[in-house]
């Protein structure tokens, strides 16, 4: 996947629903024990709905404890 397509990608996923800083990090730490801890890869055919998943995720739990 192209570092460039993935850049441009979560850009617009930030920009669209205004994602906070903090938002964006709780959503990294899903993904990474999603890949630490389930057997699962990123794929060029996963990723974006990965991605989605846990910024929808950590908006919906920052939204509630913030």
């Amino acid at each position: 996947i192209p570092n460039t397509t993935v850049l441009s990608d979560i850009s617009v996923l930030f920009f669209n629903h205004k994602t906070t800083a903090p938002c964006a990090i709780v959503a990294l730490v899903y993904i990474e024990r999603l890949l630490t801890n389930g057997s699962i890869a990123l794929c060029p055919t996963n990723w974006k709905k990965i991605v989605l998943g846990a910024m929808l995720l950590a908006s919906k739990v920052w939204r509630n404890h913030g």
